[in-house]
Protein backbone atom coordinates (compact mmCIF):
# COMPACT_ATOMS: atom_id res chain seq x y z
CA UNK A 1 0.00 0.00 0.00
CA UNK A 2 3.00 2.19 0.77
CA UNK A 3 4.28 1.26 -2.84
CA UNK A 4 1.32 2.17 -4.38
CA UNK A 5 1.41 5.81 -2.18
CA UNK A 6 5.18 6.32 -3.28
CA UNK A 7 4.37 5.74 -6.54
CA UNK A 8 1.16 7.94 -7.15
CA UNK A 9 2.95 10.67 -5.44
CA UNK A 10 5.86 10.76 -8.13
CA UNK A 11 3.19 10.80 -10.92
CA UNK A 12 2.81 13.70 -12.94
CA UNK A 13 -1.27 12.68 -12.72
CA UNK A 14 -0.98 13.36 -9.43
CA UNK A 15 -0.17 16.25 -9.85
CA UNK A 16 -2.97 17.65 -12.91
CA UNK A 17 -4.59 20.10 -11.05
CA UNK A 18 -1.31 22.21 -10.74
CA UNK A 19 -0.95 22.67 -14.84
CA UNK A 20 -0.79 25.70 -15.71
CA UNK A 21 1.35 25.21 -19.63
CA UNK A 22 -0.20 24.65 -22.72
CA UNK A 23 0.54 21.15 -23.20
CA UNK A 24 1.65 19.35 -27.13
CA UNK A 25 1.60 15.62 -26.93
CA UNK A 26 2.81 13.48 -29.93
CA UNK A 27 2.24 10.15 -29.55
CA UNK A 28 3.71 6.92 -31.08
CA UNK A 29 1.12 4.55 -30.81
CA UNK A 30 3.39 1.48 -31.58
CA UNK A 31 5.69 2.76 -28.26
CA UNK A 32 7.18 0.27 -25.68
CA UNK A 33 9.07 2.46 -23.73
CA UNK A 34 6.21 4.88 -22.93
CA UNK A 35 2.69 3.50 -23.72
CA UNK A 36 0.87 5.82 -25.58
CA UNK A 37 -2.11 4.59 -23.12
CA UNK A 38 -0.10 6.75 -20.85
CA UNK A 39 0.09 10.13 -22.90
CA UNK A 40 -3.66 9.64 -23.88
CA UNK A 41 -4.76 9.41 -19.88
CA UNK A 42 -2.50 12.39 -19.63
CA UNK A 43 -4.66 14.34 -22.59
CA UNK A 44 -8.03 13.47 -20.59
CA UNK A 45 -7.11 14.60 -17.68
CA UNK A 46 -6.05 18.06 -18.80
CA UNK A 47 -9.42 18.12 -20.73
CA UNK A 48 -11.34 17.27 -17.76
CA UNK A 49 -9.59 19.91 -15.75
CA UNK A 50 -10.04 22.43 -17.83
CA UNK A 51 -8.11 25.46 -18.40
CA UNK A 52 -5.49 24.57 -20.25
CA UNK A 53 -4.76 24.15 -23.70
CA UNK A 54 -3.91 21.06 -24.94
CA UNK A 55 -3.20 18.65 -28.52
CA UNK A 56 -2.51 15.59 -28.97
CA UNK A 57 -1.66 13.84 -32.31
CA UNK A 58 -1.05 9.93 -32.50
CA UNK A 59 1.00 8.44 -35.20
CA UNK A 60 0.95 4.97 -36.74
CA UNK A 61 4.00 3.03 -37.21
CA UNK A 62 5.98 4.47 -34.99
CA UNK A 63 7.71 3.97 -31.36
CA UNK A 64 8.98 5.99 -28.89
CA UNK A 65 10.59 8.04 -31.29
CA UNK A 66 8.59 9.16 -33.99
CA UNK A 67 10.94 8.17 -37.12
CA UNK A 68 8.95 7.77 -39.75
CA UNK A 69 9.46 10.17 -43.00
CA UNK A 70 5.78 11.50 -43.01
CA UNK A 71 5.48 11.40 -39.24
CA UNK A 72 8.29 13.56 -38.74
CA UNK A 73 7.67 15.90 -40.89
CA UNK A 74 3.96 15.92 -39.52
CA UNK A 75 5.30 16.45 -35.78
CA UNK A 76 7.12 19.40 -37.27
CA UNK A 77 4.52 21.37 -39.22
CA UNK A 78 2.38 20.65 -36.01
CA UNK A 79 5.05 21.72 -33.13
CA UNK A 80 5.89 24.59 -35.44
CA UNK A 81 1.97 25.78 -35.39
CA UNK A 82 1.62 24.82 -31.86
CA UNK A 83 4.77 27.40 -30.73
CA UNK A 84 2.87 30.18 -33.32
CA UNK A 85 -0.25 30.31 -31.76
Amino acid sequence: NSDLQNMWAKSPMSNVQNVKAATLMLLGKGDRRVPPSQGQAWVRALRVKGGVEVDCYEYDDNEHPISVPFADADVWVNTVAWLKR
